[in-house]
């Protein structure tokens, strides 16, 4: 009975090894709740990037509060272990009870010498020890995990604040946009007016225009002189090297009349608005109606995705543009550089990156451009870093511990399977270190611990790994076994 006893315990000590394992995926969600503290910019940008970084901190959020309660129910589950183990313990006092009163009947009886009575007692007392040390080592995982329930409570009620305070700054961005909404609706009202009667002098112009030239002795303005698209075009760069960005909108109108669908005049109309009036809606009407006409349009194409980039806040759609010029075979340094930087805001930074260095290879003398590089760059080793600790730390669970002969620190065939698979991972992590332990129930056996270690380091280091990357180390343990774990 107490050797079946004895075996139920080695079982439930493995179990907690293998929920002590798990320990990564809390630094994973650690990580992962400070990049999303890191996601909130400033308020400048324009309303719509704001509700699209609102939207993604409220899906985390939600993912945080997923990963809460599953922390919460890890926590139950290790307080029933617990729970289980004082069950077990009150049992073991039972059978000591049953045992003693076996012996002080056999005793009795003249069937039990002194020796036996005291090898029995020593025997419980030993399983008695054992298992306290097993239930206080579950009482402090327990409370680890309770810690760090607490800790991702406090982390998810620190968003929901930061929620709440970005949900009230967009709502006054929207009532700021719907005012201007307004004065943008009745400044139209009063263009259109204008127009009106711009259109009827323009009538007047004409009918003078024509009086003018018939009297070949009076001055005649460009504007009445121009006959043809091309003068047009050339009288709005005169006008807009003068500064008079009315004057120089309406030659290209001008222009327009004589050929509604002049890619020419229609680009640099889209430009006028987009870089110097700043009338951002008409603009964007101007550049899709060319890249209907024209689908290659690059100037259109270059233009559009910055309108949508950096006013819009539409990545996705100026993705799409610069994309197109790439494709396209342009090879112009900003333009990796405006896709990189919609990436950075898409978290995509892995394609980021490329861009970047695709953007230094063009030009390799800017620094701007490797500012942008080294930014990408370390979010993107961060990301791998996280992505091999918890990947190796998985496959390290997985596998077997070594375990050596009773006494010895020789390898056999099962041994070898096992340290075979420990050197194809490190091939595959290249960057992590890993601690040999050799574990013993016996502190006497210390040195063979160490032994055995050792033993697995140089079949390790004999397959190719670099001994640098591996530390030996012999504890005290509840186990004899050599097992592997990453250093941080």
């Amino acid at each position: 009975s107490t050797q079946s006893t004895w075996v139920q315990i080695q079982k439930k000590d493995a179990q907690l090894n293998e929920h002590q394992a798990n320990s990564p995926l809390i630094e994973q969600l650690q990580n992962h709740i400070d990049s999303q503290q890191q996601s909130f910019n400033s308020l400048q940008e324009t309303h719509g990037e704001l509700v699209k970084r609102l939207q993604t901190e409220i899906f985390h959020s939600n993912l945080l509060n997923s990963e809460i309660s599953e922390w919460k129910s890890l926590a139950q589950e290790a307080q029933l272990r617990l729970q289980k183990y004082e069950n077990d313990n009150l049992e073991l006092e039972k059978k000591f009870e049953q045992i003693e009163e076996e012996r002080r009947n056999k005793e009795m009886a003249g069937k039990m010498n002194a020796d036996d009575h005291m090898r029995v007692i020593e025997e419980m007392k030993s399983e008695l020890k054992k298992k306290e040390y097993d239930i206080t080592k579950l009482e402090a995982t327990c409370y680890a995990l309770e810690d760090e329930k607490n800790q991702l409570s406090s982390n998810f009620q620190q968003i929901e604040s930061q929620l709440q305070t970005q949900q009230f700054d967009s709502d006054l961005l929207k009532t700021q946009i719907r005012d201007l909404q307004d004065n943008n609706e009745a400044l139209k009202k009063r263009l259109k007016e204008k127009e009106s009667t711009n259109s009827q002098l323009e009538l007047e112009f004409l009918s003078l225009r024509s009086k003018l030239n018939a009297a070949g002795s009076i001055p005649i303005s460009p504007e009445l002189a121009v006959t043809t698209v091309e003068e047009a075009i050339e009288l709005h760069k005169v006008r807009l090297s003068e500064g008079k960005l009315k004057e120089a909108e309406a030659a290209l109108k001008l222009a327009l009349d004589m050929e509604e669908n002049n890619i020419n005049s229609l680009v640099s109309l889209a430009k006028l608005k987009h870089k110097k009036t700043f009338e951002f809606d008409e603009a964007q009407q101007l550049y899709d109606k060319i890249l209907t006409l024209d689908p290659d349009n690059i100037e259109a194409l270059r233009n559009r995705g910055d309108l949508q980039h950096y006013h819009f806040g539409k990545m996705s759609q100026s993705l799409k543009d610069y994309t197109k010029i790439i494709k396209n075979g342009i090879k112009d340094a900003d333009i990796y550089l405006s896709r990189g930087q919609c990436y950075m805001k898409m978290n995509q930074a892995d394609n980021a990156l490329h861009d970047f260095e695709d953007a230094i290879k063009l030009q390799p003398d800017r620094n701007d451009l490797e500012q942008y590089r080294a930014e990408a760059s370390a979010i993107v080793v961060e990301k791998e870093k996280v992505q091999a600790s918890y990947e190796i730390h998985s496959a390290l669970v997985s596998l077997p511990a070594v375990q050596f002969a009773p006494n010895k620190s020789n390898l056999d065939s099962d041994d070898v399977a096992v340290l075979n698979e420990v050197a194809r991972i490190l091939s595959q992590f290249v960057r992590i270190r890993l601690k040999v332990k050799g574990i013993t129930v016996n502190a006497e056996k210390i040195p063979l611990a160490n032994k055995r270690a050792i033993a697995c380091i140089d079949y390790l280091t004999k397959k190719g790994v670099d001994p640098k990357r591996l530390e030996p180390a012999a504890i005290h343990g509840t186990k004899m076994a050599t097992e592997f774990e990453p250093i941080e």
